[in-house]
């Protein structure tokens, strides 16, 4: 028997007073598929089932909700049937294509089952929810705290806090339909690549991570840096003290020796509480602050680091600044920083 689940978020919740004092609803939603280990049937063509969702990205409490799905198997031993979860509690739906009434504003999470008789998996990552797909400009966005540009001008990458996870978002800002990190996303839309509600498959250990797929790796996104050649994504992630590495060309990449699939993800380095990152214009050089540490670290190589600023001490700004010697320079290394929260070259 084949799974498949999608979920999303459906933050909701009061809005302004209109004229109808209608109270309005954000529709907020992320994608996540997964395969589940299924016992082998017999030798026979492998099975696949694709599917995808489209939920609106905005409602209104009490009023009917568009759930649509498509659904499609092939070399399968039955036809897809198809589950809706809408996450508050109420009877689940069959139909394909459906509508749900939520009566009162708060947090939903709805989830869509595609199932179909099969000896094996496959997966198969769907659009739904969270605006995924839609105009950026009707896309809801919670609470940009950080930005990147993509040096070859195909758009912008946006890390988007809300009450349902830390997002990594890629806005098209071209006319063209332009393929990252394994995503096909049309001009003028934006889609998630990750977010720390990932399916929680983390094995090997989160430090000894490396070519995960985003979808199933949980990222609390807290800083951005983009590649010199565009092909990698490194995101700071300050809860788990680490950087992460997301390959968003359309071919392998080999990261100081590592091997990252497209769409992929890996743990490059370990720093302490990882802040703001910045990427050197001419060497490539990645780097880091430490919002722990407060101090500032080189990417030298897979989970190797170099300071290149700040001692770890305690300071304050009323504290004299350290002294050197008459005709000699102060090391970097040896001056405490106070608060280090952004970089740039």
């Amino acid at each position: 028997m084949r799974h498949f689940f999608v979920k999303g978020a459906f933050p909701i919740r009061p809005a302004k007073q209109i004229r109808n004092f209608m109270t309005l609803v954000l529709i907020f939603g992320l994608c996540i598929s997964f395969a589940l280990p299924l016992r082998q049937a017999s030798a026979q063509a492998v099975c696949t089932v694709q599917c995808s969702a489209t939920v609106p990205a905005t409602a209104a409490v009490g009023t009917p909700v568009n759930f649509a799905s498509t659904t499609t198997a092939t070399s399968c031993a039955s036809v897809v049937n198809v589950e809706w979860d809408f996450g508050d509690g109420t009877p689940r739906a069959s139909q394909a294509n459906t509508t749900h009434t939520y009566i009162g504003p708060g947090n939903y999470t709805w989830q869509l089952t595609a199932t179909a008789n099969t000896g094996v998996t496959a997966v198969d990552t769907i659009a739904g929810g969270y605006g995924e797909g839609a105009p950026v400009r009707q896309s809801p966005f919670t609470t940009p705290t950080v930005i990147a540009r993509d040096p070859l001008g195909r758009g912008l990458f946006v890390v988007d806090e809300s009450a349902v996870g830390n997002f990594v978002r890629f806005i098209n800002t071209t006319n063209d339909t332009v393929t990252i990190a394994g995503k096909k996303i049309e001009g003028g839309t934006s889609r998630v690549l990750t977010s720390n509600t990932g399916s929680g498959i983390q094995t090997p250990p989160l430090p000894d991570l490396f070519n995960g797929k985003a979808s199933e790796v949980g990222i609390a996104a807290t800083g951005l840096a983009v590649s010199n050649d565009g092909n990698l994504l490194y995101i700071s992630d300050e809860t788990a003290s680490v950087i992460w590495v997301l390959n968003l060309s359309t071919n392998n990449q080999t990261v100081f020796g590592g091997a990252l699939n497209t769409g992929n993800v890996g743990v490059l380095a370990v720093v302490m509480g990882a802040g703001a990152l910045a990427v050197h214009p001419a060497t490539g050089e990645l780097n880091a602050v430490s919002l722990l540490g407060n101090r500032v670290f080189k990417v030298t190589g897979l989970k190797q680091t170099q300071l290149v600023a700040g001692s770890g001490g305690v300071t304050q700004p009323s504290d004299m600044f350290p002294g050197t010697p008459v005709g000699q320079q102060l090391d970097a290394t040896m001056v405490p920083l106070l608060i280090p929260r952004d970089i740039a070259f």
